[in-house]
């Protein structure tokens, strides 16, 4: 599978979180971290790792706008949070996230989720 250089968004408000993503991303081939934001702003991502719990809006409300986006541009989402329970995981994955991954997670099994996001969405693409 070809996989060209993915550019990666996180949402995140804690500062070690962001920085573990950075360094870990920092020499990757695959994918690019392009921004960290607390705002929710995601244009011209292809994959999003987004805290529910971020200061200027909630993650709820980020997935909805990401469901209006068209498809050609709407990016993959992986939700985080500290907690989490039955009815907020299902509803996360009814606004179209991918994955609810519970903090605090390893950086191997996050950038194990993108490349499975990023694979699938490329073999979408293909067919």
């Amino acid at each position: 599978m070809n996989l060209e250089n993915k550019q990666l968004l996180l949402v995140e408000d804690e500062e070690e979180i962001c920085a573990q993503v950075a360094s870990y991303f920092a020499e990757d081939e695959a994918l690019s971290l392009m921004d960290v934001v607390q705002d929710g702003s995601v244009d011209k991502a292809d994959v999003v790792v987004l805290d529910l719990i971020i200061p200027q809006q909630d993650g709820i409300s980020v997935l909805e706008q990401i469901a209006q986006m068209p498809p050609q541009t709407r990016p993959e989402v992986i939700v985080t949070s500290w907690f989490a329970n039955k009815e907020i995981i299902q509803h996360t994955l009814s606004l179209g996230a991918k994955y609810f991954m519970v903090k605090p997670y390893s950086m191997d099994n996050l950038k194990r989720r993108i490349m499975e996001i990023v694979g699938v969405k490329q073999e979408r693409r293909a067919n």
